[in-house]
């Protein structure tokens, strides 16, 4: 364990909510459920669902719309410091 990376396996019911990776990049893979991902500026968005890998690169904040219960599987890298 190097203390930088969390592996799990997270849940969330339908509903809207704000994300900030600015102190670590996140990896994931979904499971079941779907989603859409919207980048804080507006400046896209993606749907996401069953069998989709999404990246949320260091420094990227937005917005999740849960639109059915979703399970995914992440991985999140810390920056050091």
């Amino acid at each position: 364990a190097d203390g930088l990376t969390n592996i799990g396996v997270w849940e969330c019911t339908p509903g809207r909510f704000t994300a900030d990776r600015t102190g670590g990049a996140e990896y994931c893979h979904i499971i079941a459920g779907r989603a859409t991902v919207a980048n804080a500026d507006g400046s896209g968005s993606r749907d996401i669902g069953p069998g989709d890998l999404l990246v949320l690169p260091l420094g990227w904040t937005g917005e999740w719309t849960i639109h059915e219960h979703m399970r995914k599987l992440y991985v999140i890298t810390a920056v050091p410091g």
